[in-house]
């Protein structure tokens, strides 16, 4: 090898060996800064943004509701959205959130044509709001949405201003 070529290879590894110190120290210090600032205690901020939709501040406050309707813990949980004022991404976002707090419920949803709703046609959504909980064979429904289409519901419970819990049976 030349020397020249020599020169520019110790210069290259020089090179890499201090970009790996500096970044070994820069990753220490920010860790170090990480760990020593404590978070502040709170809800679960990815649950409550999605909640927020349906009015329900905190994920605490829907676990609560549902306990105090005695909704057992395998008893099947319909999530069931009036399409005026829930969307099927959104119906969606709200089952899966539902279903990671109310474990080892198993939760459905489904949209309903409210009358509110612009237009059904085209969608899955049913105008009976019935059809769903027959179909799932389920009796505790999270209604979502402004109005009850069950007025012969045994237990109504108001969790937000958009959401009921109606058990049928």
């Amino acid at each position: 090898m030349k020397t020249s070529d020599q020169r520019l290879a110790r210069a290259l590894v020089a090179a890499l060996a201090v970009g790996f110190v500096y970044s070994e120290a820069a990753t220490l210090r920010l860790s170090k800064e990480w760990w020593m600032n404590a978070l502040p205690a709170k809800p679960d901020a990815t649950i409550d943004q999605t909640l927020a939709i349906t009015g329900i501040a905190h994920a605490a406050d829907l676990r609560r509701a549902v306990a105090e309707a005695g909704w057992g813990p395998h008893e099947d949980v319909l999530v069931l959205g009036a399409t005026s004022h829930v969307s099927p991404n959104d119906l969606t976002q709200i089952r899966f959130s539902a279903s990671y707090l109310l474990y080892p419920r198993s939760v459905w949803a489904d949209a309903w044509c409210d009358e509110r709703g612009d237009s059904c046609s085209g969608s899955d959504a049913s105008s009976d709001a019935m059809f769903a909980p027959k179909y799932r064979g389920t009796r505790h429904i999270m209604l979502v949405g402004p109005s009850n289409p069950f007025s012969g519901a045994r237990a109504v419970m108001q969790v937000s201003p958009l959401v009921r819990l109606v058990d049928l049976q």
